[in-house]
């Protein structure tokens, strides 16, 4: 989420990591900051057998950033490159095949060749500069492009160009004799795809069947204010505009088999929240926040139109999607300890007006349909220090997710597939020199953790079920300070117990393939060095 800023004194790591089923990942860094001007560059390449039959994956990605600071402000210039020299896809399975042969790919995903390959370079400036000690600004710009072979039940070539911007400002004032910081902004995002279809002929492209610019656009504006309303209570108030317009320009000759699939529309929606947080005292926040949430649906959600009789599917955009809007309120305490325990604990609601939902997903030709829901549930987190240099985390997860209405297949007060209803998460570890302080010296690291996925279910009747299961994981590491030198030694083994588990699910999936197995026992294993340059 947040690129690596250069350091004050210039810093090379090196990095090697391997694993089960071929994976191997290679990865080299270089930052360097001089007066004004730094920089951060990386590069790495990974790549892994799979394992599952037809999995394999390779890609390599270089990131630069660029800093420059001025009397106005900071510049970071960032570029992003990633080429994915192929994906193999496996397919997902149905109850039988999963049970008796859970790593098998599907014979049609084999002869057609089925996953992706891209190419994707992205380009960005982002500039935060202050226009008096209250008042800040900030402004990015961006660019790219993405080209995509996609063989699957349909072998899509896409040429993506895309670009956008926004703009912020922020200031710290006085309203009604009370300390209000404001922050207001405005976005704007644009992608177009050229899209072609062809008939998938054993991972070639066959008789062409798809012609189009596929465009989207989107922009929206938001103001945010925190109030100070006293030395115990902090207000939050916020509202935001967003539009999104989809747009399709069908160069397919129209037939009966060919409708054309030309249009356009656009969904908008305003996004208020309204917050209050009780500072308790100084290690105790009480909130509470309700607001609205907007989303419209994708371009990939309006691909293909719902028919009721076989394939099941036109080959046209289908405007009769619409967009979800929800209403959300949570209730929450966070509680910190300095730097030896701290917890979370939050209740919340989601009541959704048309959330966007699979009606029958395929390799090809998936359809999509809006359903009234509801979402209810609780979070809990933690950390604690504790004796023997030892640290315990942990988090916990429950939700009800249900159809307020019938939808599809789905009945009103039936369970929203493919939502876990409980997760839960433990991690005991153990460092040689404890927890309070980072550690910049030699010191070996050890741990446990286990992790908890319950049931979900694969389809909306709620007929087809993926088992909840648990999982153990150890890990390793000794790290070497020396000098300018640091050596890190590490090593990890996930699903210790080798048990076999559903990862994931393809909710409503046309031929009752819905399931995704996990990983079996697997292992890594990696060495890191590092040399501060200016020791």
């Amino acid at each position: 989420v947040f690129t690596r800023s250069p350091g004050v004194e210039p810093e090379l790591v090196i990095a090697d990591t391997f694993g089960s089923y071929g994976l191997n990942h290679k990865n080299i860094q270089y930052s360097e900051k001089r007066g004004d001007v730094g920089i951060v560059v990386d590069s790495s390449n990974f790549k892994s057998d799979g394992f599952r039959q037809y999995s394999a994956v390779e890609r390599e990605h270089l990131n630069a950033k660029f800093v420059i600071e001025t009397d106005r402000g900071k510049a970071s210039i960032i570029t992003n490159y990633l080429d994915n020299k192929y994906a193999q896809e496996p397919g997902s399975l149905t109850a039988a095949q999963y049970r008796d042969t859970p790593y098998m790919a599907q014979s049609a995903n084999i002869t057609g060749k089925y996953g992706k390959s891209f190419i994707q370079g992205l380009y960005g400036l982002v500039f935060d500069g202050k226009i008096s000690a209250d008042t800040n600004y900030s402004y990015r710009l961006y660019s790219g492009n993405r080209k995509l072979d996609n063989p699957g039940g349909v072998y899509f070539v896409i040429d993506r160009k895309m670009q956008g911007g926004a703009a912020s400002i922020s200031t710290n004032t006085t309203v009604a004799n009370m300390p209000v910081k404001l922050t207001t902004g405005l976005e704007y995002d644009y992608y177009k795809d050229y899209r072609q279809g062809y008939a998938n002929s054993s991972g070639t492209k066959g008789a062409q069947n798809r012609n189009e610019d596929n465009i989207a656009s989107s922009y929206g504006g938001y103001l945010q204010s925190e109030w100070m309303l006293s030395e115990k209570y902090t207000g939050l108030v916020g509202l935001r505009y967003s539009a999104i317009k989809i747009e399709v320009i069908d160069f397919w000759p129209v037939s009966s088999s060919n409708p054309d699939g030309s249009g356009s529309k656009t969904f908008s929606g305003i996004s208020p929240v309204i917050g209050l947080t009780h500072h308790l005292n100084q290690q105790t926040n009480i909130y509470a926040q309700v607001g609205r949430g907007f989303e419209s649906p994708t371009m990939n959600e309006l691909l293909y139109k719902y028919k009721s009789t076989s394939p099941g599917y036109t080959n046209e955009y289908d405007y009769s999607v619409g967009s979800a809007k929800s209403f959300q309120s949570e209730v929450g305490i966070k509680w910190r300890d300095q730097n030896n325990a701290m917890l979370d604990f939050a209740v919340f609601h989601i009541k959704t007006q048309d959330e966007i939902l699979p009606r029958v997903s395929r390799t090809t030709g998936s359809t999509w349909l809006n359903a009234d829901t509801e979402k209810y549930g609780l979070e809990l987190s933690g950390l604690k220090v504790l004796p023997y240099d030892l640290a315990a985390r942990g988090a916990v997860t429950f939700i009800t997710a249900k159809y307020s209405e019938p939808a599809g297949s789905a009945v009103s007060g039936g369970k929203i597939p493919g939502i876990p209803q409980s997760q839960i998460y433990l991690d005991l570890s153990w460092r040689s020199n404890g927890w309070v302080n980072k550690s910049k010296m030699t010191y070996t690291e050890a741990g446990v953790d286990y992790r908890v996925v319950g049931k979900s279910y694969a389809n909306s009747d709620n007929s087809e079920v993926a088992s909840a299961y648990q999982l153990f994981g150890l890990k390793l590491s000794h790290n070497i300070k020396q000098g300018p030198h640091g050596l890190s030694f590490f090593g990890r083994v996930d699903n210790l117990l080798d048990k076999k588990y559903v990862s994931s699910v393809v909710v409503n999936q046309e031929n009752r393939q819905y399931y995704e197995p996990g990983m079996p026992r697997n292992w890594i294993v990696g060495v890191k060095y590092s040399l501060a340059m200016n020791y």
